[in-house]
């Protein structure tokens, strides 16, 4: 059986480098991209009991929560509730 050849990645030409301004985050372990890398580091887990509703006749009452998000901007209020 012959070896297969390994992948060779080579740098990416001039035109194709990119510059990231800018990052964002939503997330249950934090919504800020410094918080959310602790937690993700520290294997922290975002999910919890559900606390926004009464979930008492679900069949799962655990989920992931985006506290202290704004929905302002991103989701009209209608959808938001």
């Amino acid at each position: 059986m012959e070896a297969q050849p390994h992948l060779q990645l080579r740098p990416p030409s001039v035109s194709a480098w990119m510059v990231i301004t800018s990052v964002e985050l939503v997330s249950v372990s934090g919504n800020e991209v410094g918080i959310f890398n602790e937690k993700l580091l520290a294997r922290e887990s975002g999910i919890s009991f559900i606390d926004r509703f009464d979930a008492s006749k679900l069949t799962t009452r655990f989920a992931g929560q985006i506290r202290g998000f704004k929905s302002d901007g991103y989701i009209d209020s209608k959808t938001d509730q």
